[in-house]
């Protein structure tokens, strides 16, 4: 599951928008370095990790730093540790939802690497709930975080890599608006 997030260090009045990947197949919460550093976010400490990327038999030792960030949440802020890497995770689909959406409007399907990486130490703190399942096997959830779709579904893509526009239509049976439900 992809969205935008606003991040902050404690402490600091700057905000940053960040692509946020949320995966609770993986172990930790991770960050891009060049992001961590750009946001200024505080290292705790410096350690090094051995990472096993998909598809490679032996791990990789990396330097990484341990990080404090703030997420705003619908409640406020809240905070997190995770490590930082390089790199995350390829390029992934992103489709950019409000919290009120009409399903006859367009919404763009845009690509863009993560900068953050939400693992199983947080995933449960999401409090993410699903709202509806569509018919193209797309899910629409929502989360403290906001609104996500995610899943395994059609979105048609002429051009896999470069954003084209989607017809929300193709992502439910009936032309409303949904509110998703706020807590």
């Amino acid at each position: 599951m992809c969205r935008k997030i606003t991040v902050f260090a404690r402490d600091s009045q700057k905000r940053f928008e960040a692509t946020l990947f949320v995966d609770g197949g993986s172990h930790g919460t991770l960050l891009k370095e060049s992001f961590s550093q750009k946001a200024g976010f505080p290292i705790q400490s410096r350690d090094k990790v051995a990472v096993r990327p998909i598809l490679v038999d032996a791990p990789i030792d990396l330097q990484s730093n341990m990080v404090e960030f703030g997420v705003q949440t619908k409640h406020g802020a809240m905070y997190l540790f995770g490590r930082t890497l390089p790199k995350l995770i390829p390029k992934t689909a992103i489709v950019p939802v409000e919290e009120k959406m009409s399903l006859a409007s367009e919404y763009e399907l845009i690509h863009e690497e993560p900068d953050i990486l939400i693992g199983i130490d947080y995933y449960w703190d999401l409090e993410i709930q699903l709202q509806r399942r569509l018919s193209n096997g797309l899910c629409l959830a929502d989360s403290i975080l906001g609104p996500f779709i995610s899943g395994r579904g059609s979105i048609p893509e002429s051009n896999r890599g470069r954003p084209v526009h989607i017809s929300a239509n193709s992502l439910t049976i009936e032309e409303e608006e949904v509110e998703l439900n706020a807590k």
